[in-house]
């Protein structure tokens, strides 16, 4: 089975804020959404 994770507009702006800020964290952030998806 898989999972789709949906992302409001509030939180993609701040995700982009996030990262903006903090690019070194970009790669961790992306596993971490992936791991997400693929187990919930």
């Amino acid at each position: 089975m898989s999972f789709n994770l949906v992302f409001t507009n509030d939180y993609t702006r701040r995700a982009r804020r996030l990262i903006k800020k903090h690019p070194e964290i970009k790669a961790q952030y992306g596993k971490a959404l992936d791991l997400l998806e693929s187990n919930p």
